[in-house]
C-alpha cells in the first residue's frame, strides 16, 4: 500500500490508527524532551508520540507544523525490551522532517534529500547503527525497504506472528526461571541462548 493510499484509508476509518498505551518501559516524553533540548531547540511545543498499527515503521504527521506535529511508531517497538537508543533514533529521524523539508533533487522530489542523511549522521551517529541492528534482529523478517516511496513497510500479519512467537518464548523462559529459582536478570548469556534453542527444538518435535 502506498503512503498516500494509507492516508485515504485513515480518513475513512479512524480505528486504523488507534494509539496504544506505551508499555515499552521507558519514559517516552523524557526521551523526546531530551532530543528536542539538545538537537531541536526551535521546537517550542513537544509533538505527540504514539504507538499504533502503522503501515511503516514510523512516520510523522504534519511535519510542516512544528508545534503541532505527531510522531507515530509501529506497535512492535512498544515493548519493554526495546532499548532507549532505538526509540531515541526513531524519534530523532522523524523530528528531522520538521527541519529538513522535501525538495527536488535531479528532477525527483525527495522526502530525504542528501542533507537529511548528512544531518542524521551528524546528530544520531551513536545510535543509528546499533538501532538498525536491533530492529532488524527483532522484526527484520517483517520489514520491506521501499526506495521509491522512501520508507520501510511493515507486514503486520508477519509482525503479529513474530510477536506471538516472542511472547511464547518469554513465557517459556519465565517457567525456566521459576524452575531454577532465578531472578529476571539471572537468565542470560549462554544459558539463555541454550534454553531458547532447547525450547524451539521441543516445539518442533
Amino acid at each position: 500500500m502506498k503512503f498516500k493510499d494509507w492516508e485515504k484509508r485513515k480518513k475513512l476509518n479512524k480505528r486504523l490508527l488507534q494509539p496504544q498505551l506505551p508499555v515499552c518501559g521507558r519514559e517516552i516524553e523524557a526521551i523526546l524532551a531530551g532530543i528536542v533540548a539538545i538537537h531541536f531547540p526551535e521546537i517550542k511545543a513537544l509533538p505527540g508520540v504514539y504507538f499504533g498499527r502503522t503501515p511503516t515503521l514510523a512516520h510523522i504527521e504534519d511535519s510542516h507544523l512544528v508545534d503541532r506535529s505527531a510522531i507515530w511508531i509501529h506497535y512492535a517497538l512498544n515493548d519493554p525490551s526495546t532499548p532507549d537508543y532505538v526509540l531515541r533514533f526513531v524519534i530523532t529521524h522523524e523530528l528531522l522532517h520538521t527541519r529538513i523539508r522535501p525538495r527536488e533533487v535531479d528532477g525527483e522530489r525527495l522526502a530525504h534529500p542528501p542533507e537529511f542523511w548528512e544531518e542524521e549522521n551528524r546528530i544520531a551517529e551513536e545510535d543509528k547503527t546499533r538501532a538498525w541492528e536491533w530492529i532488524y534482529g527483532q522484526v527484520g523478517l517483517a520489514l520491506t525497504k521501499d526506495k521509491d516511496q522512501e520508507c520501510i513497510w511493515v507486514n503486520n500479519k508477519r509482525i503479529d506472528q513474530i510477536l506471538r512467537n516472542r511472547a511464547g518464548t518469554e513465557q517459556d523462559l519465565d517457567h525456566l526461571r521459576e524452575a531454577f529459582r532465578l531472578g529476571r536478570g539471572e537468565l542470560r548469556f549462554g544459558f539463555r541462548d541454550h534454553a531458547i534453542r532447547a525450547i524451539a527444538d521441543d516445539k518442533e518435535e
